[in-house]
């Protein structure tokens, strides 16, 4: 429960304006929407998600996805990037559903997943999302095989 007069990360990442934010602190990610806070851990699907929030109405490819968020896909071609991606991005939504039905019910008709995602918030009710995002996935060095 929240202290009267305290503010969140989120709140403090903004000045206190009471916005849609998708906000990482270092730990995990502080969203709000429609006046309600959540907090869910850090997951390369949350990723995904903060990606395509930052850039509304643009297609981000799945290869990209995979690249900025450290997703395995299992060999690496197309068609297993898209079903790794969007593996990852409907268990998050469903995740954000399990603590916020209203969020979870708009990410899961304004996401669109394919060979590029989207996010596509309907033009009559536009969304400005105060997104920071996650730092780079640090991957191990490769070992190289001589």
């Amino acid at each position: 429960m929240r202290t009267p007069g305290a503010m969140s990360t989120v709140d403090a990442a903004t000045g206190g304006k009471n916005s849609y934010q998708f906000v990482f602190d270092g730990d995990g990610w502080c969203v709000s929407y429609r006046g309600r806070f959540v907090r869910l851990s850090d997951t390369k699907g949350m990723r995904c998600v903060a990606r395509l929030l930052g850039c509304p109405g643009q297609s981000v490819a799945a290869r990209e996805l995979v690249a900025a968020t450290g997703i395995q896909s299992l060999g690496g071609t197309g068609e297993r990037q898209r079903m790794a991606v969007t593996k990852r991005i409907r268990a998050t939504i469903a995740a954000i559903a399990a603590c916020d039905a209203a969020l979870g019910y708009h990410l899961r008709t304004a996401i669109r997943t394919g060979h590029s995602c989207v996010y596509s918030p309907d033009p009559e009710q536009p969304i400005d999302w105060v997104v920071t995002s996650a730092p780079p996935v640090r991957r191990p060095p490769r070992k190289v095989r001589r």
